[in-house]
């Protein structure tokens, strides 16, 4: 019996995706998935479909349960570090119901046979799911967790690091982390067990993937960056948070302290994460799709990404009026560190995401320079195109495409539900994407 052994996903899809073509290649009789499937990454929900359409045998791991319990309304959630709350209230709010039934299914262990051979898949330890077990781990440990375990095997995860220890007459194994690795090497890890009658071979393997695109993923959907060095250092974030003065390569470490701040203050004002996030990342896909027509660059790219995290937070003193609330505190608060300019700016950009159209009598838009009234226009106009196109807060808008024709830009997206109140509310919402751009806005959904 020959068996893929993966783990620790952590809804990195382009870490699963190399992991799985290097899979197809050996001829597998079957995935055994060790837990934790989602958490940290950017793609909680492609992971989660993929591994189903795998047929991966899984077990759940002890951070898909913090998701399934996830509630960004508990007072507790916030008395963390805003990293490690976000974590799990983000990825439960990008997860289906489907998936989210799915990983509440999913037992904490299984007991298997392998070649007459007693198996027990726990994604910690037989005495925990959160107990690391490393290539460290003390051998008189290793003999207590032997005493529980009941099995000749016991295959595990979370430590996020690849090993195979013996004690008592158990074989444990760790395939090490497919979404993340702790162990300072940033590839994909996984294991093949291979049990015939006369014993068992265990092989690990590291497969490259493209860990910028996945580090920027995260980023682009407006995750703390500190997600994306745990990638790139292949280290956990306690020891990554150690570090304050590190950032992601390519990146500023202004820009990741912003986004800290913003990430903070959204927190702060106990912001809807689900809708939040959905809206940034269509924002952003946006921002991308039509680069020839707004002819902005990074820095512009950086305003959209704070001010459509925070475009909501004015939500906290209620409904009405509540753009020119999140105004007023993007203005005023002392959590960001924003410079004058830029905080008038995401300020702006902010407000302007409902409401009436910009005008040189209000405040703070007035006291921009030409150029950067211009650009605010322009990011407004798609700020309020993205958050059309989450009017049920349901984040039904998978994928967006967009293209620049004479006279008329075209949307196309793909949709997991019925999508026309997204798309008529978006519709609505383009009249200043029509008024800048001179161009008629045309929308449509097709399901997935």
């Amino acid at each position: 019996m020959k068996v893929a052994l993966i783990g620790d996903a952590h809804g990195n899809l382009h870490a699963l995706e190399a992991v799985l073509r290097e899979i197809r290649k050996r001829r597998v009789d079957a995935i055994w998935n060790l837990g934790d499937a989602v958490g940290y990454g950017p793609f909680p929900e492609e992971v989660v479909v993929r591994l189903r359409q795998e047929g991966a045998l899984s077990i759940a791991g002890n951070f898909d349960l913090r998701v399934l319990d996830a509630d960004p309304r508990d007072p507790e959630a916030g008395r963390t570090s805003v990293d490690k709350w976000i974590a799990p209230v983000w990825a439960h709010e990008n997860l289906s119901p489907s998936s989210l039934r799915y990983l509440a299914s999913l037992p904490r262990e299984r007991r298997l046979f392998a070649e007459g051979r007693k198996v027990l898949l726990i994604h910690g330890s037989p005495a925990s799911n959160t107990e690391r077990l490393e290539p460290t781990t003390s051998p008189d440990r290793l003999a207590e967790l032997a005493a529980m375990a009941r099995a000749e095997l016991v295959l595990l995860g979370h430590s996020h690091m690849p090993f195979v220890r013996q004690a008592e007459g158990v074989t444990f194994v760790n395939p090490g982390g497919v979404g993340r690795s702790d162990d300072g090497d940033p590839r994909a890890s996984y294991a093949v067990l291979d049990a015939q009658e006369g014993g068992v071979k265990v092989t690990h393997h590291r497969v490259t993937y493209d860990v910028r695109a996945a580090a920027d993923a995260l980023v682009g959907r407006g995750l703390p960056e500190s997600f994306g060095r745990m990638l790139w250092e292949a280290r956990p974030l306690d020891v990554v948070q150690q570090d304050p003065n590190g950032h992601l390569p390519g990146s500023s470490a202004a820009h990741a302290r912003y986004l800290e701040e913003v990430l903070e203050l959204a927190r702060r004002s106990r912001y809807e994460v689900g809708h939040t996030h959905q809206v940034t990342r269509l924002a952003l896909d946006l921002f991308g799709e039509l680069r020839r027509l707004h002819r902005l660059g990074p820095s512009a790219r950086r305003w959209l990404l704070y001010a459509s995290l925070l475009h909501d937070i004015g939500w906290m003193e209620g409904g009405k009026g509540h753009h020119k609330v999140s105004q007023r505190v993007i203005e005023s608060s002392r959590v960001l560190s924003f410079p004058l300019r830029m905080r008038k700016i995401v300020a702006s950009i902010a407000r302007y995401h409902k409401g009436a159209l910009p005008k040189v009598t209000h405040h703070p838009y007035a006291e921009l320079s030409p150029a950067d009234r211009g650009s605010v226009t322009r990011l407004s106009a798609i700020l309020r195109v993205a958050d059309g196109l989450d009017r049920t807060h349901r984040s039904i808008v998978q994928r967006i495409s967009a293209k620049v024709l004479p006279g008329r830009v075209r949307i196309r997206c793909a949709v997991r539900a019925a999508a026309e109140e997204e798309r008529e509310s978006a519709l609505r919402k383009g009249d200043l994407f029509t008024q800048t751009f001179h161009r008629e806005l045309s929308i449509s959904c097709s399901l997935r």
